[in-house]
């Protein structure tokens, strides 16, 4: 009798041992900031404590308030964009999180396609700009391996 007691007693410690290790391995994180780059599901944000990244999965619910914002409207991860000001939550430490919900104001989502639309003519002025330096570059890698056979012929 006494060793049966013995053993529900080991057993229910190891439950609580194993609970417990598993809770401290997936901590709850909460934090706030603004998309700076998005890579696929990785989103890097800057938070008032430092960079972290964000990863979207499939179960990941991205919404926005409606109204009072008792109700909140669900979105595709399309709208995840860099210089949007979010709210995430999820598992892992201040550095690394799976978010399972990210939540933003439909202005800050208004604002960050304002920025986007600011930069998409300096991306294309530098597209532009990198097909002329290679272009340049390579007429003179030309040049240059044209003279250096002329100097070669030359000795």
């Amino acid at each position: 009798m006494t060793s049966s007691r013995i053993s529900i007693s080991l057993s229910l410690l190891a439950v609580c041992l194993l609970s417990l290790g598993s809770a401290l391995a997936s901590d709850k994180v909460k934090g706030k900031g603004v998309i700076t780059l998005r890579s696929g599901d990785t989103l890097t944000v800057e938070t008032d404590e430092g960079t972290t990244t964000v990863t979207v999965t499939a179960d990941t619910k991205v919404q926005h308030p409606i109204g009072l914002g008792a109700r909140k409207k669900q979105v595709g991860r399309e709208v995840l964009i860099p210089g949007l000001k979010l709210k995430f939550e999820g598992t892992g430490d201040q550095t690394q999180v799976a978010a399972e919900t990210i939540t933003f104001d439909q202005d800050d989502l208004s604002l960050a396609k304002v920025i986007q639309a600011g930069l998409n003519p300096t991306a294309q002025r530098q597209a532009r700009n990198m097909e002329v330096y290679q272009a340049n570059k390579e007429a003179t890698d030309a040049e240059i391996a044209a003279n250096q056979a002329a100097i070669a012929e030359a000795r």
